[in-house]
């Protein structure tokens, strides 16, 4: 009777392990590219229905290389940071204002798994406000100034738990 019970423990273990490892098997990192990002911030999933940044509601001061104002805007995702840092899927929408409030830029911050490990898996885009991509990827201008938030997993405003 043991040895039945065993088998049958053993067999089921097997199954487990089998199915885990064909889900992780086809389980890729997501691509991403700005102008799919951009539809989806813009009409898919408008980034202005989007909660403003914890604390930080409406057009506040900026700073370089962000402009004279700015207003931050996050997915749900990005509402829900651990200790750890923030789930994929996570954006983070800035918009970059000039000196008389006319929109200039924005700037996005979306974890994606996988994407870019060293640099806490973001992706970063900048956009005219029409919607023309400037930069994409990998950009050193952000990762630069961001990589000193390491411990914050690379965001500014810290809403950690």
């Amino acid at each position: 009777m043991n040895k039945v019970l065993l088998s049958l423990v053993i067999v089921l273990i097997i199954g487990l392990y089998g199915c885990a490892q064909k889900e992780e098997a086809t389980e890729a990192p997501e691509t991403v590219n700005a102008a799919d990002l951009w539809m989806r911030i813009s009409q898919d999933d408008p980034y202005t229905e989007y909660a403003f940044w914890p604390g930080v509601e409406g057009i506040m001061d900026g700073n370089a290389p962000h402009g004279a104002f700015i207003q931050t805007f996050v997915n749900d995702k990005a509402l829900e940071p651990t200790e750890v840092g923030y789930p994929y899927g996570s954006l983070i929408v800035k918009e970059n204002y000039m000196p008389d409030k006319t929109l200039a830029k924005l700037t996005i911050m979306y974890k994606v798994k996988g994407y870019d490990p060293q640099s806490g898996d973001w992706f970063w885009a900048v956009y005219n406000p029409d919607g023309t991509i400037e930069g994409e990827g990998r950009m050193q201008s952000c990762i630069g100034c961001h990589s000193v938030r390491a411990d914050q997993d690379h965001v500014f405003l810290k809403n950690y738990r």
